[in-house]
């Protein structure tokens, strides 16, 4: 008994320092522990102990992404949603966090803004060549943007 509970203390100091440079997934944790060799019934102790005090809390996790993504980094909701699930963040959260991001910042700004920085002379010329635009095009798919909203403000 004395032993698992240093084992507990020891994977609770572990996951501290973990979360001490950002705020962690349960999914970030449990991996992280696990790889440092703890067992499943030591993590799962730590990730329930750290749930109840609020340390870990994967929708406020995804929340923070989120928003992070799309205001810094004005990338589109498939690839937050992708990167997101690589954080371990269940589906549900990740829903709700991008429609709470997007009530800041809009897809349709995020894409305009892409647009003002990569063609800042497109505010005052709405023409640009067709060589342009499918590099554009391309650069705004690869940031996780729908192609149909792509080509909607490109139209429009």
């Amino acid at each position: 008994m004395m032993e698992e509970d240093s084992s507990y203390e020891n994977a609770k100091r572990r996951a501290l320092r973990f979360l001490a440079y950002r705020p962690r997934s349960v999914f970030e944790i449990r991996t992280k522990l696990a790889s440092l060799g703890f067992g499943a019934s030591t993590v799962a102790k730590v990730i329930d102990r750290f749930s109840e005090l609020g340390y870990l809390d994967d929708e406020n996790v995804a929340r923070q992404w989120a928003l992070n993504y799309a205001r810094n980094r004005l990338w589109g909701n498939m690839k937050i949603a992708a990167q997101l699930r690589k954080l371990g963040i269940p589906e549900r959260a990740i829903e709700g966090a991008i429609a709470e991001a997007r009530r800041e910042i809009g897809e349709k700004k995020a894409i305009e803004k892409i647009i003002e920085k990569r063609f800042p002379d497109r505010l005052t010329s709405h023409k640009i060549s067709a060589k342009e635009k499918q590099r554009l095009v391309r650069h705004l798919i690869g940031k996780g943007f729908a192609p149909g909203a792509v080509y909607e403000i490109l139209e429009g």
